[in-house]
């Protein structure tokens, strides 16, 4: 009876062992994607949606100038993560998000009512992947006595 216990006790630390060597080489972490995101602005907002279907256990931090969205992809159960470190401050009481089937909104309210960002992001470096996109649908001109729409013609058709 005492060798028997031995020999579960051994097959136990071997299983452990094992057990610990995997989260040791994996990281014990999962893996994470980089969604799609398209992103709009007046002189007071900034939209940002965010690609991912179905979000189940969403987690959006607003701070002083940058936002952090996480959360699985409905379907695929895939780990999505967006960290954004916007170019000036946001007013982090004011701004909120909503869930749909297709996508995930975040509605970031500027610190203060200013002309148009030149960019989003304190640093001009693509992202991921390049998973930023500028939404043209939410997009509103800048000067209302301007029509110069041939440049913004032109970008759409890049994008």
């Amino acid at each position: 009876n005492n060798k028997l216990d031995n020999m579960q006790f051994n097959k136990l630390i071997l299983l452990f062992t094992l057990s610990l060597t995997f989260l040791f080489v994996s990281g014990g972490e999962q893996s994470v994607n980089f969604p799609l995101f398209r992103w709009a602005q007046n002189r007071s907002k900034i939209w940002i949606t965010v690609q991912v279907l179905n979000v189940k256990s969403p987690k959006v931090e607003f701070r002083e100038e940058g936002v952090l969205f996480e959360g699985y992809a409905g379907e695929t159960g895939k780990f999505y993560r967006l960290d954004l470190d916007f170019l000036r401050g946001i007013d982090v009481e004011n701004s909120s998000w909503e869930r749909f089937d297709k996508k995930f909104m975040i509605n970031i309210v500027k610190k203060t009512e200013e002309k148009h960002w030149p960019h989003l992001l304190k640093s001009t470096k693509k992202l991921e992947e390049g998973n930023m996109r500028i939404d043209w649908t939410r997009w509103t001109v800048e000067d209302e006595g301007s029509t110069d729409l041939e440049s913004v013609k032109i970008q759409n058709e890049d994008d």
